[in-house]
């Protein structure tokens, strides 16, 4: 199915793949920034849907199409953008310095923060992928709300 940015209801699951990687389409569109802007900060809060899930990857990258001049001339396909990581880990199991062990359930509302320098190349998209994991036996939810940190360039 396809996907319509990370406010679509099916963002994770369409994203998310089934391999080790997500996959993310062209299509999903992120929050939107223009170049020279430094990312500071990245912060997701929220809860899976059921006990199942037992943790989720999180995957934020930043998008933009090559050449950028496709702005003007459109692009349709994966072949056609670049993509950037930004940051990648585990929410409820993360391994970044810093972050504290969470304790309750999956399904429980828990809040994570992530300080990262990421200084935009082009203007483009910041996507963010969030993929459950566990044994699902069925298609699984996690409802959340991101914040990214910014500074704009001096120019706008």
């Amino acid at each position: 199915s396809n996907t319509y940015g990370p406010k679509h209801y099916q963002w994770h699951t369409g994203c998310g793949g089934t391999a080790v990687d997500p996959n993310c389409s062209w299509a999903a569109m992120g929050e939107w920034f223009p170049k020279g802007t430094i990312i500071t900060g990245l912060t997701l809060q929220g809860r899976a849907d059921n006990n199942e899930v037992t943790d989720m990857e999180i995957v934020w990258e930043f998008r933009h199409p090559n050449p950028v001049s496709r702005y003007e001339t459109g692009y349709d396909n994966n072949g056609e953008d670049l993509e950037f990581e930004i940051y990648r880990n585990k929410f409820w199991n993360n391994t970044t310095p810093g972050q504290a062990a969470f304790t309750g359930d999956m399904n429980d509302i828990h809040r994570r923060h992530f300080d990262v320098n990421y200084v935009v190349p082009e203007d483009g998209y910041v996507d963010y992928i969030w993929r459950p994991e566990g044994a699902l036996t069925t298609r699984r939810y996690f409802h959340g709300a991101v914040t990214i940190e910014y500074i704009l360039p001096s120019n706008l």
